[in-house]
Parts: structure tokens; C-alpha cells; sequence
């Protein structure tokens, strides 16, 4: 066999190899390590619109590039409307947006992750946002566990407000065991 036959022959041995062992190899660890943080950028809070929308002065996507004035909804929760709907649900979505405006004070740098390429149906960035850090629980997840938002994934307001209406009898509860 040629020399270059023999080498190619190696070299298809060896990525075939490496095909097998590709799932659980240290590079591939290592490769999932380094891109979890490919979509995490620093940003400067604007306000608070509401529990699940904010607006960033700015938001840092590195190499000196800057977009201004970005809206954005938190990936994955739905907090109650402040405006419209029955009187409880709208308690519940005032609650939630203070608790958010205690914790993303105007001109607070904090850190949001976001999916590639997905945006929500009003184009707005969809993100996770760490307020403490990212060794810290993220807003989103606060919300949820403080029974401020519930989860979302593209349902209807219809099918959110049975959940909305749980999380309201919990506030009106703890609320009362505190009085």
C-alpha cells in the first residue's frame, strides 16, 4: 500500500474512533463548558415595565458593540397583568413587578443569557437574567419559586389564569397568617 493510502487509511481509522467516543470524551466536555456561556452578555437596566418585561439601557454583546434601548421578556414565566383583567390578578401582577423593581433598580448591571435566535412574539429579546450573578438563582426562577409567575411556554392567557388564580390564593393565604 502507498504511504498515502496507509496514512489516509490511519487517520479514517482514527475519527471513526472518535466518532464512538464522542459523546462522553473530554472534549465534548469540555467544548458544552465553554459555549454554555456563548449567549451571556452584560447589560444596564433602563426599567422595569412589568413581572416578566424589562428594558436595558444597554446590553454589551462584546468587541465594543452595544445595542441601546433594548426590550426584553424573561424566558420562560408569565407574571400577572398589572392592567386589565379581575382585581386579584392584577394584585398579583403589581406584586410581581415590585418584587422585579427591587431587584433591577434603574442602572443595575446584571447578566442575561439568551437562546440563539429566539425572540418572543413581539420581538423582544427572550432572556434569562442573573441580577446576583451567575452562581446565583436567576430572576425567572425567583419568581416562580416566590409564586410571582408561573411557567410559560407559548400558551394562551386563558390556560395561564387557572395558575395565576392558584398563585393569587397563596399570596391572599400568606397574607393572612401574617395578619
Amino acid at each position: 500500500m502507498p504511504m498515502s493510502e496507509n496514512f489516509f487509511m490511519r487517520i479514517l481509522k482514527v475519527l471513526q474512533g472518535f466518532g464512538q467516543h464522542w459523546r462522553t470524551s473530554l472534549y465534548n466536555n469540555e467544548w458544552r463548558r465553554r459555549t454554555s456561556n456563548m449567549y451571556t452578555y452584560s447589560a444596564k437596566v433602563k426599567r422595569v415595565i412589568d413581572g416578566d418585561s424589562v428594558v436595558f439601557d444597554w446590553v454589551d454583546l462584546g468587541l465594543h458593540t452595544f445595542v441601546h434601548d433594548e426590550s426584553c421578556r424573561l424566558l420562560g414565566v408569565d407574571t400577572a397583568e398589572k392592567r386589565g383583567g379581575a382585581k386579584e390578578t392584577k394584585a398579583l401582577g403589581l406584586l410581581a413587578t415590585e418584587f422585579v423593581q427591587e431587584r433591577l433598580p434603574v442602572g443595575k448591571e446584571v447578566i442575561i443569557k439568551t437562546e440563539l435566535d429566539r425572540a418572543g412574539k413581539f420581538g423582544r429579546i427572550l432572556a434569562t437574567i442573573y441580577h446576583q450573578g451567575l452562581s446565583k438563582k436567576s430572576l425567572n426562577k425567583l419568581l416562580l419559586e416566590r409564586k410571582l409567575a408561573v411557567p410559560y411556554h407559548g400558551q394562551s392567557k386563558s390556560e395561564l389564569l387557572p395558575l395565576h388564580m392558584a398563585n393569587y390564593k397563596h399570596w391572599q393565604k400568606t397574607i393572612e397568617k401574617r395578619q
